[in-house]
């Protein structure tokens, strides 16, 4: 993650590692960091992430 956080805005955590929610938002905290719930992940719609999103104020 650490070779890509550069470029980003914004970092999306899967179901699977939002375990790590704390020590991602400490170890990057000028990124947003974002849970994705499992239905969110597993929907792969884009739409369905980007209305997650807004509820987290992020456009």
């Amino acid at each position: 993650m650490d070779d890509v956080t550069d470029d980003a805005n914004l970092i999306l955590l899967a179901p699977q590692i939002s375990w790590a929610y704390d020590d991602v938002k400490s170890k990057f905290p000028d990124k947003k960091v974002v849970k994705l719930s499992i239905t969110e992940f597993g929907s792969m719609s884009g739409e369905k992430i980007a209305e997650a999103l807004k509820k987290e104020g992020i456009e």
